[in-house]
């Protein structure tokens, strides 16, 4: 398996968080690694093919689709800022999580990162 992963830059991570921040649209964006990506595509390999579909909740700028998958991309994602830098590939199925049933999403793969903010409880 590839490690080399094209994802955006730490230069361009560091002004799309900025803009988040900047514009008060901070719900808790925090970049999954390029370790982390590298481990899930690498478990990933060993049940599919790349040409799997996938959603990832709270999906950031897009770096986890557009790594994980040459397949078709889905995002749930609210922040402004996120929403304007995911890769016209990826197609948007709803801005708010807790709004969103995921059983009727037609996807091999859902991903999310946890709650941060909710740990605690």
């Amino acid at each position: 398996m590839e490690n080399a992963i094209a994802t955006t830059s730490p230069h361009d991570t560091r002004k799309i968080l900025a803009d988040v921040i900047g514009t008060d649209s901070d719900f808790e964006w925090y970049p999954t690694t390029n370790e982390i990506i590298n481990a899930i595509k690498d478990d990933l390999s060993s049940e599919f093919d790349c040409s799997y579909s996938i959603l990832d909740c709270g999906a950031g700028d897009g770096r986890v689709l557009k790594a994980l998958s040459k397949g078709k991309k889905y995002a749930i994602e609210k922040s402004k800022p996120l929403l304007n830098a995911l890769d016209r590939s990826i197609f948007i199925v709803g801005t708010e999580f807790t709004e969103q049933t995921l059983l009727d999403k037609k996807v091999d793969v859902i991903f999310s990162n946890p709650p941060y903010s909710e740990f605690e409880s």
